[in-house]
């Protein structure tokens, strides 16, 4: 399975296509995020839970209309990724950190939980 911080980076990858070239550190670390809520959307969905999928959809609709219409391309390419390259991984991201040096380039981290995991965490806080 692939690293997470690579899959996650190819997801977000056009929300940071989309950015001007003197985009803010502020601006490249809100296009990350955006592609965590893809991945975790989609990956929640897989696993039978729409709920953030429909919110961040619902945000999407209630953007203005040219907004709207530049985030449906976006978020379009960016779904496409996760299923053709990522349609299995259903593991869910949990903390990632975008450092951003002075030259320019970026290094991401993260962290991501399988189904499994999940399951296992749960049942120990139920038994202890």
């Amino acid at each position: 399975m692939k690293k997470i911080s690579a899959a996650l980076w190819d997801i977000a990858r056009p929300f940071i296509d989309s950015l001007p070239e003197n985009a803010s550190d502020r601006a490249r670390r809100h296009a990350v995020e955006m592609g965590v809520l893809v991945w975790n959307g989609l990956a929640l969905l897989r696993r039978g839970d729409s709920r953030m999928w429909d919110g961040f959809t619902d945000y999407c609709r209630s953007l203005p209309k040219n907004e709207f219409t530049s985030m449906a391309r976006i978020v379009d390419e960016s779904v496409r990724r996760k299923n053709a390259r990522h349609a299995d991984d259903i593991r869910i991201v949990k903390n990632w950190k975008l450092t951003i040096h002075d030259d320019g380039t970026a290094l991401l981290r993260a962290q991501a939980s399988a189904p499994a995991e999940r399951a296992a965490t749960r049942s120990k806080r139920q038994d202890g």
